[in-house]
């Protein structure tokens, strides 16, 4: 039964019920409300703990920002660094592309532990560092990578590890080649 009045005086306890709760199969929407509730909550629990700063975690993007969707392309790109039809210089530009998205970009961040996974959603907020939002818990990183694949994000960490090859050159001639250079 969910609490909407629930309260801690620490997000390690929070979490830890969190994790109890959720190897139990109960619900922890509550205690995710009360985790995620305050803007930097989190962000102080990871601090203190030093939980998220790790190598575990993978760069998100997703294809309006990959492919600039809601503003012309070719303001930022000149029509022969767009126009293209092979496969590789396609490929190669999504790789260029991306890795200038993620010299700061948002990251999912993902700690195993008691045989789940804890995660958040990290952004480097200037001066301040890293933020950290959205903490929640999966079975395992492939659950967790599909639960963000799923809710439109693309993922990187020296290669793409939600897409195939053949999914990025469809995004791009969908929201490139179909789009500017169709005759």
């Amino acid at each position: 039964m969910s609490n909407q009045n629930i309260s801690y005086l620490s997000v390690s306890q929070a979490i830890e019920d969190a994790i109890g709760k959720y190897k139990r199969k109960e619900s922890i929407e509550d205690l995710l409300l009360w985790i995620n509730g305050d803007i930097n909550r989190l962000t102080t629990w990871a601090y203190e703990t030093d939980t998220f700063f790790n190598e575990d975690y993978v760069f998100m993007t997703s294809e309006e920002e990959l492919f600039i969707t809601n503003d012309d392309l070719l303001e930022y790109f000149a029509p022969d660094q767009l126009d293209l039809k092979a496969d590789l210089d396609i490929l190669d530009f999504i790789n260029k592309r991306t890795n200038g998205l993620f010299d700061e970009g948002s990251a999912a961040h993902f700690n195993h532990r008691d045989k789940i996974y804890i995660t958040a959603d990290c952004e480097i907020w200037g001066q301040a560092g890293p933020h950290f939002s959205n903490f929640d818990i999966y079975n395992s990183k492939d659950e967790y990578f599909d639960h963000l694949k799923n809710q439109g994000y693309i993922l990187w960490f020296g290669q793409f590890l939600s897409h195939s090859d053949r999914e990025l050159i469809s995004m791009f001639k969908k929201n490139v080649i179909h789009k500017y250079f169709a005759d």
